[in-house]
This record gives structure tokens, C-alpha cells and sequence, in this order.
């Protein structure tokens, strides 16, 4: 009869793909997270740069245009 028992030398067979899946998860989800904040950023950046400006990108209350048409 052949022996079925456990060899006591023999290892585990580990697998390593789901360390790297888990490594690229938390990279993506790091990536987005630092695209989102930076995102936020610009966005702040760009409604400071509009503010005195209507839809068209002239000036609100322009001193100057109401000087002209006076």
C-alpha cells in the first residue's frame, strides 16, 4: 500500500497574489483619495480667481465702465 502520510518537510504552498491585489487596493484607493483633495484644491483656486468676475469674465463692479458711460 502506498503511504499517504504528511511529510513533515514538506512547507505550505503560500500564494503571493493576493498580497499584491491587496498592495495595488490600497495604492488605488491612495491614488484617488490624493487626486480628490487636489481636486478640491483647484477648484478653490480657480472660484478665488473668478470672484469679482460675472459668466463671461468681465469685471462686476467695474469703477472704470461706470466712469466712461457717465
Amino acid at each position: 500500500m502506498a503511504d499517504f502520510s504528511v511529510d513533515s518537510e514538506q512547507k505550505t504552498q503560500s500564494y503571493q497574489w493576493p498580497i499584491w491585489v491587496g498592495g495595488f487596493v490600497v495604492l488605488w484607493i491612495g491614488l484617488t483619495v490624493a487626486w480628490m483633495i487636489w481636486g478640491v484644491k483647484q477648484t478653490k483656486a480657480e472660484r478665488e480667481m473668478r470672484e469679482g468676475l460675472d459668466a463671461y469674465g468681465n469685471e462686476k463692479n467695474s469703477t472704470k465702465t461706470k466712469a466712461i458711460h457717465e
